[in-house]
């Protein structure tokens, strides 16, 4: 009897600042779309293929579907190998190995669905084989082009975290050290409850915030509801991450507790029964956690 197939789901969040035009993200995503490829670490590199924009109907843009992808790059001039006799190949003498420049190996894909509207801007994707982590730096380094900074200034990419990073730092004993870092959010992009330190910070003109705090010798930090709230804009909202220090409370063992290890990642279930196109059944999942950010 077949079994269900089960995905991992989860979720960045984009924000350019200014988006002062409807269409900014749509803009962006594309221009991302158009970079041949950026390295990611060591000799992997990616990039997004399959590009798709879904229009509603007045004209606008519904969503945007692709497909990460990563490779490895080899470089022919790098040092290589023999496995035959084990020796080393000397570049000099026996020449560079041909390779042809346009075929990469170890190709790896994901299927994404980006909302590119101002009170949105969240990419959510096939976690399976793209970490969260993974993806985050891939944008990033796509982001990095020096053609799209120009063009669309500061851009924010950060993965949305779950509660449970905010509620393991408050369980710690002794807090050493707490970092607490925002990228100011759009004005559209939050609840009512954390606005209050929002339109704080916006009075004096932040764009962005890194907040290091440590107790005095002989105290222990003890956070606030104001530092509580910068700590939801930061992960739950996906506007940052946070990072705690201090002691577990069941063994007593230091510990760090980052925001990046608790990613908000969503199980989509497909019965084996189940007839459904992926991608209907994929998009029916992502609206459905928007309505819930909502």
């Amino acid at each position: 009897m077949s079994r269900a197939k089960t995905y991992h789901v989860s979720c960045l969040n984009l924000a350019v600042h200014p988006h002062d035009k409807p269409d900014t993200y749509v803009r962006l995503m594309k221009a991302l779309g158009q970079i041949k490829y950026a390295k990611v670490y060591g000799d992997t590199c990616g990039t997004i293929r399959y590009l798709q924009e879904i229009a509603t109907g007045n004209g606008g843009t519904a969503y945007m579907t692709g497909m990460f992808v990563r490779f490895t790059h080899l470089d022919p001039n790098s040092g290589w190998f023999n496995t035959e006799d084990k020796s080393n190949v000397d570049t000099e003498t026996d020449g560079r190995p041909i390779l042809p420049i346009n075929l990469k190996p170890n190709r790896t894909e994901t299927n994404f669905i980006f909302f590119p509207t101002s009170d949105c801007h969240k990419l959510f994707f096939i976690s399976d084989k793209f970490s969260p982590v993974l993806a985050q730096k891939f944008l990033k380094r796509l982001a990095g082009d020096k053609d799209i900074a120009n063009e669309f200034g500061d851009i924010n990419i950060e993965i949305m975290t779950t509660s449970d990073a905010i509620q393991q730092v408050l369980q710690l004993n002794s807090i050493s050290s707490l970092l607490i870092k925002v990228n100011m959010p759009n004005a559209d992009d939050l609840d009512d409850c954390e606005q209050e330190q929002i339109d704080r910070l916006s009075k004096q003109g932040v764009g962005k915030m890194t907040q290091q705090m440590n107790p005095l010798k002989g105290h222990q930090l003890e956070p606030d509801q104001q530092t509580i709230a910068l700590m939801k804009v930061a992960t739950i909202h996906g506007n940052g991450f946070i990072q705690a220090k201090g002691e577990d409370p069941s063994t007593g063992v230091k510990r760090i507790v980052s925001s990046k290890d608790y990613p908000d990642t969503r199980d989509l279930v497909i019965e084996a029964y189940d007839k459904t196109p992926f991608h209907i059944r994929f998009l029916d999942f992502v609206k459905e956690w928007l309505n819930q950010l909502r």
